[in-house]
């Protein structure tokens, strides 16, 4: 933004499309413009559920995080310019968030049923998203590098 950029990173990934329980593997590039003091550079996986209820007109969205897993691929250092940096990473998606596993394990089948249908007849809708985050934090206001892709993941 504005010219200021103190260089890129990518997420380079064999493919994005993914199971629950699936290990991804990739790699993140990093690329200086000139050499930078960061504290780290690590690789977050996240998942957002969109929940969408309703009930005749009365309607409601919210989102929430459901999963946020950091791995931490370099510490505090220099980074050099016009060097390409590599760091291979894999990250295990879970099978299930600490939401999901409410119904039906702890709730016991029948309960875990009910619950069910009583989202049905509400309304309740959700959709999760998944997004892949590397970041190399600089010092500073705005200073950070990242890049943020989305993957599929699928039951």
């Amino acid at each position: 933004m504005f010219g200021l950029s103190k260089g890129t990173v990518e997420i380079q990934l064999d493919k994005n499309d993914f199971k629950k329980g699936e290990i991804i593997k990739g790699k993140v590039v990093l690329q200086m413009k000139k050499t930078v003091t960061a504290k780290e550079l690590t690789i977050r996986l996240i998942a957002k559920q969109k929940i969408r209820q309703g009930y005749g007109t009365n309607r409601s969205t919210r989102t929430m995080n459901v999963h946020d897993f950091k791995l931490n691929l370099d510490n505090e250092k220099e980074y050099p310019a016009n060097q390409p940096l590599i760091y291979p990473f894999t990250i295990q998606i879970p099978t299930k968030f600490a939401r999901e596993q409410m119904i039906p394990e702890q709730l016991g089948n029948t309960l875990g049923k009910v619950a069910k249908v009583a989202q049905m007849m509400t309304g309740s809708r959700s959709t999760t998203y998944w997004y892949l985050i590397a970041n190399l934090t600089v010092p500073g206001m705005f200073n950070d590098v990242k890049k943020k892709i989305q993957i599929n993941v699928v039951d």
